[in-house]
């Protein structure tokens, strides 16, 4: 009987929402969620897995206020300075920059700065998935598919590729960005890219997100 309730919740789904009403709603959904989102702090390590390279990461606490620029504190770090510098600070700056909220308004995932193509309905996911691909030529968009959550239509996985590369020592980078929910919030959980490092070769960049602790407006 449970297979079969949702079988037919997931048939439901697919059959009573239009791809338009989806964005609608995912827009609508994430306004909502960024007019309720407090202060919180939270710990990332960043790294980078390389065969000819030495272990090399970097952990920091981020700090979120509304309506100010995050900030983010070196906790510990290891390997060469070059990586942190070149690969990891310049994607701390984009966030930063992106917070500022006319520039947030440029990244946002609506119809103002994408073009959407349904793609499938994920029964696995019970997501809606959409191909988007940037109207602009920002730097901080990217081109990929995201499966929107069937029930509350936030964000919850995002793959693809950046419309321009992040770093100019990155040259080529193909990523996976993890999203949960946390309350009303859909929060950051996973990163994963395969990057192509110029004379060094390919390797695997990711990012753990933890220790999110909210505090009170």
């Amino acid at each position: 009987m449970t297979v079969l309730l949702s079988l037919f919740f997931a048939l439901s789904l697919r059959t009573q929402e239009s791809p338009e009403i989806i964005i609608e709603r995912l827009e609508a959904a994430n306004t909502r969620r960024l007019e309720s989102l407090g202060p919180y702090t939270a710990r990332r390590r960043y790294w980078i897995d390389h065969a000819l390279l030495p272990r090399t990461y970097v952990v920091v606490e981020e700090r979120y206020t509304p309506g100010q620029a995050r900030t983010f504190r070196i906790i510990e770090r290891g390997g060469p300075s070059d990586i942190y510098n070149r690969v990891f600070q310049p994607l701390m700056d984009a966030e930063r920059i992106n917070d500022v909220e006319s520039a947030r308004a440029a990244v946002d995932i609506c119809r103002r700065n994408y073009r959407f193509t349904w793609v499938r309905f994920d029964d696995t996911a019970h997501a809606h998935v959409f191909q988007l691909d940037p109207k602009t030529s920002n730097r901080y968009l990217f081109r990929g598919l995201i499966w929107v959550d069937a029930r509350d239509y936030g964000v919850k996985r995002i793959e693809g590729e950046p419309a321009q590369s992040p770093s100019a020592w990155v040259r080529r980078t193909r990523f996976i960005h993890e999203f949960q929910p946390n309350g009303s919030q859909w929060i950051q959980t996973r990163h994963r890219s395969e990057v192509d490092l110029g004379l060094a070769g390919r390797a695997t960049m990711g990012i753990d997100y933890f220790d999110y602790q909210w505090s009170a407006k």
